[in-house]
């Protein structure tokens, strides 16, 4: 059985229109990551404590942020070099608030944030003026029931962002090579990190294919 986590835009609606989360929605936990191939600094925010940081309300000359090329001066990207490749990574369901937020600070386009409310789509690789959009999907297997939740990535200029609406961060064993250091993936750009995500993502398909073949064989 499949089960896909759907939820789309009312008919009607405005291109672009950011809607509140669904009830029973998990909150959003926003991480924050910046590295080179001599440094890695990590941070964890919810949405209040990232939009008072990152919206000029609270600041320190001795954070290390992250950043995309940013169009606010106070955005993850204002403080960082060009040798840095920053990430930050969405898990749970954003507020239409924070979404609106993330796209002023990075130019993000409307349709794209939308998209990232609307689940359960197609794989899809979208280009804009000044980042890449995809979607893909995340396929788990809970109580053999398949269930795929969606991934959104936006890639910039040294910065990846992603979204993941599932119950458990699936990025982690990212994060565990990018803190050792001492690899491919630490000494190279963001493409190099998108590609290592989508790989993750292909790589969670092969258990579910062989519990479904198991399935069948049965």
């Amino acid at each position: 059985m499949k089960r896909l986590l759907k939820r789309y835009h009312p008919p009607g609606t405005p291109p672009g229109t950011l809607l509140p989360p669904h009830s029973g929605a998990a909150s959003a936990l926003i991480n924050v990551t910046v590295f080179n191939p001599l440094d890695f600094n990590e941070q964890n925010f919810d949405e209040i404590q990232f939009t008072k940081k990152y919206s000029g309300q609270e600041s320190s000359a001795n954070d290390k942020d992250a950043g995309l090329k940013p169009t606010h001066p106070d955005s993850p990207a204002s403080n960082t070099s060009s040798a840095d490749t920053a990430w930050i990574h969405i898990q749970g369901t954003p507020s239409a608030q924070f979404l609106s937020l993330l796209g002023a600070q990075f130019n993000l386009h409307p349709l794209a944030l939308e998209d990232v409310q609307n689940t359960g789509q197609r794989p899809k690789f979208d280009t804009y003026e000044n980042h890449h959009f995809i979607v893909t999907a995340l396929p788990t297997v809970i109580e053999n029931i398949v269930q795929t939740a969606q991934i959104s990535v936006f890639l910039g200029e040294n910065i990846v962002i992603t979204f993941a609406n599932s119950d458990r961060d699936p990025f982690e064993m990212i994060r565990r090579r990018l803190r050792t250091g001492g690899n491919n993936l630490r000494s190279r750009c963001a493409d190099y990190l998108l590609y290592t995500i989508l790989d993750l993502v292909i790589d969670e398909g092969f258990p579910v294919l062989e519990i479904l073949a198991q399935q069948l064989d049965d």
